[in-house]
């Protein structure tokens, strides 16, 4: 499931939206069309999420059984992942709400200007999948799957062995 997760995470971040995408937020009362236009774009990790959301449910679902399976410390993946998720969300929030809405429509020093962008492309980095090596969000849910396979190898490993040294009461002799 956390490798599902991975590639969802990735689905949800994809750069490329279709114009249908993020339509389904509720819009102000004074909102222009240049404004829905950018919170719409910002709202589509909200929708994309929404329609996997089953499996991060699932995923939640099982954290306290794998903690006492494992131990404690197992439920640390779980809890990244939750990171993860509030990560992405926070800065589509501040993209559609700040940073894009304010993007040639406040002046400001050049100073102040270069700082709004550099925010903007922090946010930006979480936001969209690049595919890049240097992803922080693909880095930080390769480290949470990293976790999650060292907490489980030791009984992957057991059951494996049982399994190859028991012989199948099913099987016909």
């Amino acid at each position: 499931m956390f490798y599902e997760a991975e590639d969802v995470i990735r689905e949800i971040r994809n750069p490329i939206s279709y114009g249908c995408e993020g339509k389904t937020r509720k819009r102000a009362e004074n909102e222009v069309q240049a404004e829905s236009q950018l919170l719409d774009q910002a709202y589509v990790v909200f929708e994309r999420y929404q329609k996997r959301k089953k499996l991060f449910a699932e995923l939640r679902s099982i954290k306290y059984r794998f903690m006492a399976a494992f131990g404690i410390q197992a439920g640390e993946p779980f809890t990244e992942l939750d990171r993860i998720l509030g990560k992405i969300f926070s800065s589509a929030r501040m993209l559609g709400t700040h940073y894009w809405q304010r993007q040639g429509r406040v002046t400001m020093s050049e100073e102040a200007f270069q700082k709004h962008l550099d925010e903007m492309y922090k946010h930006e980095a979480v936001f969209w999948w690049t595919g890049d090596e240097e992803d922080r969000i693909d880095s930080r849910m390769r480290n949470v799957i990293n976790q999650v396979e060292k907490v489980t190898k030791i009984t992957v490993e057991k059951s494996s062995v049982m399994s190859v040294r028991l012989p199948n009461p099913l099987k016909k002799r």
